[in-house]
Formats: structure tokens, sequence, C-alpha cells
């Protein structure tokens, strides 16, 4: 059997076959074929439910089309069908997986941020929609096995009156999955939390971008929050901007019995772009890393080669937060556990900044460096702390943007621990030789400020 591509409007066109451009789908069919391609054309398609039944480990592929790759040219049209977005308030998952859908294009911005709109696939969820948890949810992806997504822009609600009681936002949801793999997604503007789930093995969240959320009591908000079992996470060359709430990564349940095993966090830049982001910014009351709640435990988690800068100790309304700010906590309530952390920088430009810090559970920390800061000095094997180190980075003022690419390589930064692979490669492919946090310092400054657009990596 050959695999086929087929097409698809907004409205449809012709017969309304799929078979080329002149008899495009009127929006992607309730049932998708198993091996199929499916090519969508700029335009706006509502909702859309995943519901085809698994045939063994057949994809569907469902892309955007874009002037290099749209399936044919009968009846192409490059400025009316490759040129924006093809727009959904919400894409779920309602039976089974294998699934890839793909944007295929993405660009940044001269700051360095995603640019809203250039994103060929673009979940517009300021409108709520309500998934598996009844809240809202952009991206709702339950027992998705198998599945791929990339080249997405997700937009939340924002800073809503209802924002953080009634519904606010997960943009991603993801309980229950396996083999999940999130590629170069742009997240921003949560109401809450930009991911969440209730079990998940071997979830895969790479040079994607997550920017901007707000935290109240009633939703506390992270990058990721997390119950139940989670095994085989792996979290590498993201960027987190301006988060706050209780951690970027936080591991708890109110009832207790969470375990989380075996995750790796490595080669991301963590960072407080300043109120030009965000006046009314709360910082991270538990940490970078946090492990909450009696009966959670956490092990095995790998923390290497990261870029924290500028994590606030202290809100900007002077809100207190908890003791791991800028670190890793396991909260003396929780089963506590194990971890590994080296390699990092923590590097603070402003006095209310927080400086590293590991607090409960068993964490063993080396060659970890502490820069631009008084608080938070480190006691470890291979220590690096100067309080009056020189911003070590290509790009940053102490707000906006960051490049978070080494400009310098000296004693504050390039005493590395060597570790092996998948480890032992920064962001841009480059084998580490020296240097702490998320990237290789190397003589001529050609590495790119943020993740490439249109190459896409998938791990199996």
């Amino acid at each position: 059997m050959t695999a086929a591509c087929h097409v698809v409007t907004a409205a449809g066109a012709g017969s309304k076959t799929g078979s080329d451009w002149n008899n495009a789908y009127a929006g992607l069919p309730a049932t998708l074929v198993r091996g199929d391609t499916y090519y969508l054309a700029d335009g706006s398609y509502g909702s859309y439910a995943l519901n085809t039944p698994t045939s063994g480990a057949t994809q569907i592929v469902i892309n955007k089309a874009i002037a290099s790759d749209h399936c044919t040219d009968t009846g192409w049209n490059v400025g009316t069908m490759g040129s924006a977005q093809a727009t959904f308030t919400q894409i779920a998952n309602s039976s089974g997986g294998y699934y890839t859908i793909n944007g295929q294009v993405g660009t940044f911005n001269s700051s360095g941020l995603p640019t809203e709109g250039s994103f060929g696939i673009y979940i517009n969820g300021t409108t709520c929609q309500l998934g598996s948890m009844s809240r809202c949810v952009g991206l709702d992806m339950p027992n998705a096995s198998s599945t791929t997504l990339s080249y997405i822009e997700v937009q939340g609600t924002g800073a809503t009156s209802s924002a953080n009681t009634n519904t606010p936002d997960d943009l991603l949801y993801y309980g229950g999955s396996t083999n999940l793999t999130i590629d170069h997604v742009f997240l921003h503007d949560s109401s809450c939390d930009f991911t969440f789930g209730y079990g998940s093995t071997n979830l895969l969240v790479q040079y994607s971008y997550f920017y901007k959320n707000w935290g109240a009591g009633s939703c506390h908000g992270q990058v990721s929050w997390n119950g139940s079992a989670h095994t085989g996470t792996v979290w590498r060359y993201n960027t987190m901007r301006t988060i706050e709430g209780s951690a970027i990564w936080t591991a708890a349940t109110a009832g207790g019995g969470t375990t989380y095993t075996g995750v790796q966090i490595y080669g991301n830049v963590i960072y407080w772009g300043g109120t030009a982001d965000k006046a009314g910014y709360q910082c991270l009351g538990d940490g970078v890393f946090t492990c909450l709640n009696s009966g959670v435990s956490c092990n095995g988690l790998q923390f290497y080669n990261n870029t924290i800068v500028n994590l606030q100790a202290a809100g900007s309304a002077g809100n207190n937060c908890g003791a791991g700010a800028a670190g890793i906590y396991y909260d003396p309530a929780s089963s506590g556990g194990t971890a590994t952390a080296a390699n990092n920088v923590w590097y603070s430009s402003s006095s209310g900044a927080a400086g590293p810090s590991f607090s409960g559970g068993t964490i063993s920390h080396s060659y970890n460096s502490a820069l631009g800061t008084t608080s938070g000095g480190l006691s470890e094997t291979g220590a690096t702390n100067d309080a009056a180190a020189a911003n070590p980075f290509v790009s940053w003022s102490g707000s906006g943007n960051l490049n978070a690419q080494l400009a310098v390589s000296n004693s504050d930064v390039n005493n590395w621990l060597p570790l092996s692979s998948p480890f032992a490669t920064d962001p841009n492919g480059v084998a580490r030789t020296s240097s702490r946090g998320a990237y290789q310092f190397v003589s001529a400054q050609t590495q790119l400020a943020t993740p490439p657009a249109n190459v896409s990596t998938t791990v199996h």
C-alpha cells in the first residue's frame, strides 16, 4: 500500500475530495486514513478531534502546507494557501495515538522571541476550550501514544478576571501519554500552567519556548505540573522566560502518591525578562524544580548544563518566595528522593535576584557556578562563587531578551565536569569540552541565540 497525500482548506473546493487544491477537503475529515498525510492551507478550522483508531504503529501526518511542501501543485496558490497560519481553537486527541502534527515553519524576531503568527499551526486559546480536566486546553493530548507535535504556537487566555479561578490554562495536557514529543513549540500567555499531566512515560520536550504566565492562590502556575507517576521524562534545549508560580517543574499531588522518576533536565535557559515583560511578576515560590506534598517522591533527577538568570528572591510586589526560589527544593513534607546537579550557571543581575539553592531529599551537586549574586553561595566540589562576576553572556542588559551563549571562557564558567551522552552536546550540536551552562563557548561567536527554524528532531 502506498501512502497518499490529501489537501485541506477551511471552506473546501470543487468536489471536496482532497485530491488537489481545486478539490480540497472542507476541513479535516472526521476520520483520517492511517499512513496518509494531510496538508492544511491557511485559514480558520475551529476545533478538531483526533479520533481515528490506532492501527499498529502506522502514523497519520497533518502538515501545514508551505511553498516547498504542499502535496500537489494542481490549484496551489502560495499567497492564499501557504503564507499564513492554519488556526484552530483546539486540537484534541480522543482516540489512540500515532499522530504527527507539524506546522513546518516558525521564526524568531530580532530580540530572540518566537514571532507570533509565524508558526504554521496556531492554537488560539484566548476563548478557552475546555479539555480533559475541565480547564482551558489548546492541545489536549490524553493517552497520546507515539505522537509528535512540532512548529505549533499555542496562546492562552492571559490575565483575565477568571483566569486563576474557574478555568485556568493548561495549554498542553499530556496525562497518560507514552512517547509524546514536543518539538519547536511556542507556548505563551498562560493564565496558569503551560503543561499539565497525570502520569506519562517518555515525554520529550525540546527546542521549545515558554513565555509569560500568571499565578495566583487558586492556580499557582508553572511550566510543567505533574501528578501521578511519570517516568523517563526529558526536558532539553528549551527557553523558559518570565515564569511565575510554584516552580518551572512541579511534581505534586494534593492526595500524595506521585512518583517522578528518571527525569533529565539539561541544556535549558531559564530567566526573568524584567518588568518590560510583565510588571506584576510574582517569582517562583518553590524553585526551578520542586517536589511537593506528602506521599510525593522524586527519584533520579539529573539537572545538568542549565543557565538560570535573574530569578527573583522577591517579586516586584515584595512577595516572599520560598527557600528554593532559584534552585531545587524537596518539600520536607514529601517523601523526598534523589537528584544530581552539575555544570549549571546561576547569574543574577538585580539586588532582588536569588542565588542557587538545594534543599531537602538527597541532592548531589558539584561544579555549579553562582555568579553576580551575594545570595545563595555554593558549598560543593568544584563550586564557583563570584559575586563580582561580569555578565558572561553574548547579550544581556538585565532585562528583555537574553542570548545565553557565552561571550567569555574564564574561571567563572569553564571548569566543566565531563559528562557522557546525551549531556555532552549543547543545543546547537556543539560538543562540550569546557563550559558550564546551556552553551559551550566557541571563539567565533557563530552559534544562534535561539533554536533554528525549520529544523526538527524526534527521538524514539
